[in-house]
């Protein structure tokens, strides 16, 4: 289903709604009302509507009025009216639906719960997260100081120097030990207590390991070398991933924001031959065809600029967050 057909069923509802509120409703007065809420419909394309809703037998059709004055009106049948209390629970549900979204997004922004998030405009807009006139290399420069992987690489790089340094100077401090003895010595023929005195020994040892673990294990000190250069590499090509990450996004947001330029000045022509086709047909000069073809092609725009305002949007959080910028 494309944006026409969802315009096509939200005129419907419109119609219905109105037939069944008001009573009785005519063409002119219909098209009037559609155009209020924004939708810019000619005879031409909604008489096909009310007679297919009327063949449906959601509507009932009367000719009133003589002569110059006669016109035809619609009311909605018992069908109809059934049919849009169920399409007004559907819509309801949709509501309900938008405001759990909005519940999920007052948790991932960490609001206030009791905070009761509503959009303000209808209207998808283009978004400024980052502002992309700055330099590349300024934005490159402000990822690789905010992204937490290459706090992490550095850690790792802090990690595996303090293991190099141990398996190199390590083994040169040398193990240290100190013993104490006590006792006493006596003896002779008098054997009392006179004759035996006391001694005291201490003894001091410094000492070092050889191979493994010690002294020569150059085995372990290649091992801490490698390690080191293995996170220094790692985290250079953690540098150059997160900085052709940031090139990219700033390429996608400046692409997608000319295609917003594009797609607004496609819009407008295409506003503007609709409005010319439905002054042709006034004059009786245009064909219904014309006019149908008008309002296929100012659907197609609007769907390309809505397309592009959303295409601009991820790609600005898409670069808040090569930026290292989680909370938006």
């Amino acid at each position: 289903m494309d944006d026409k057909d969802l315009y096509a069923g939200l005129i419907r509802l419109h119609i219905l709604h109105h037939a069944a509120e008001e009573g009785a409703v005519y063409g002119l007065w219909m098209i009037k009302e559609l155009g209020r809420h924004g939708y810019r419909l000619s005879p031409g394309t909604l008489y096909p509507i009310l007679h297919g809703l009327e063949r449906k037998g959601y509507l009932r059709s009367t000719r009133e009025g003589e002569g110059s004055r006669l016109r035809r009106t619609y009311e909605a049948t018992p069908a109809g009216r059934k049919a849009l209390a169920a399409a007004k629970q559907r819509v309801w549900e949709l509501f309900g639906e938008q405001r759990v979204a909005a519940v999920d997004l007052v948790r991932v922004l960490h609001l206030d719960p009791t905070v009761d998030l509503m959009a303000r405009d209808s209207d998808l807009v283009p978004v400024t997260v980052v502002d992309t006139s700055a330099s590349p290399d300024s934005l490159v420069s402000r990822a690789i100081h905010a992204r937490p992987e290459l706090r992490r690489a550095a850690a790792v790089i802090d990690a595996s120097e303090a293991s190099r340094r141990g398996a190199v100077y390590g083994a040169l401090i040398p193990a240290v030990g100190v013993q104490g003895f006590g006792g006493a010595l006596g003896g002779g023929p008098d054997s009392g207590r006179s004759r035996v005195a006391g001694m005291t020994d201490y003894m001091l040892s410094v000492g070092w390991r050889l191979g493994p673990g010690g002294l020569f294990d150059q085995g372990r000190i290649n091992a801490a070398s490698a390690q080191l250069s293995t996170a220094k590499l790692n985290q250079q090509k953690l540098r150059e991933s997160i900085s052709a990450e940031v090139l990219q996004a700033v390429a996608r947001v400046r692409a997608y924001g000319g295609e917003i330029g594009l797609a607004e000045r496609t819009l407008a022509s295409a506003q503007e031959t609709l409005r010319l086709t439905e002054a042709r047909r006034q004059f009786g000069v245009g064909a219904v065809l014309e006019d149908i073809q008008a309002q296929q092609a100012l659907t197609q725009a609007r769907s390309d600029y809505v397309n592009a305002i959303a295409q601009y949007n991820k790609a600005q959080y898409a670069l808040a967050a090569a930026l290292g910028d989680r909370t938006r």
